[in-house]
């Protein structure tokens, strides 16, 4: 069994509004990214302390069980609010990001904790699968304070997986993540190329 998860608990600091609520073809990013997780995965749940924000989407939100610790206490509470084996993770500020690519990573998930991509270089541990064998490493983290994604992903067994997507216009892809308002006005720009069929290039 696995579960989508959209983790929707960040504050939002460069952007100066929520993220996960801004709009792409009249959607909220939140909505936009549950309905490919839902495609895919069926179960699909938010990680959110604010409930009341994403009420309307009448899906599953959990709060953060160590508040104020990243992305990595995202993972920690679908794990303890859920009962699946897998959950395929996509933050809210990705909102390019397709059903097939969700699939092409979790297809990819065989005995390892994680399966992670890559993209020219770039390791995306935001959108990825993670296995509940990797639920006590996330828990000991946590109590030690140590929060870093990438430093928890050297603990458990990670599989990277280089995903050869072209970029848009030599720096886009469908993982980058919308940090600010220009981001956001650039990215609207591209938004048909990167969602039409933006091929994944098989070896």
């Amino acid at each position: 069994m696995i579960t989508g998860v959209v983790l929707a608990g960040g504050e939002s600091k460069r952007m100066g509004t929520n993220k996960a609520l801004l709009k792409i073809d009249g959607k909220p990013f939140v909505q936009h990214i549950s309905e490919i997780l839902q495609s895919v995965c069926g179960d699909v749940c938010i990680i959110s302390d604010d409930e009341d924000e994403y009420r309307f989407l009448n899906i599953p939100v959990y709060p953060d069980v160590y508040k104020n610790s990243g992305p990595l206490a995202g993972i920690h509470s679908a794990f303890k609010h859920t009962r699946s084996e897998f959950i395929l993770v996509a933050s809210c500020d990705i909102p390019f990001i397709t059903a097939q690519i969700i699939r092409e990573i979790a297809m990819h998930m065989n005995g390892e904790d994680a399966v992670v991509p890559v993209v020219h270089e770039a390791v995306h541990p935001l959108c990825a699968v993670y296995r509940r064998s990797a639920y006590p490493c996330i828990e000991s983290s946590l109590r030690e304070g140590k929060y870093t994604m990438i430093e928890f992903l050297s603990k458990i067994r990670t599989r990277f997986i280089t995903l050869p997507i072209e970029k848009v216009d030599g720096n886009y892809s469908p993982l980058y993540n919308i940090n600010t308002a220009e981001d956001y006005t650039s990215f609207l720009k591209f938004n048909k190329v990167l969602r039409a069929d933006l091929p994944l290039l098989r070896k």
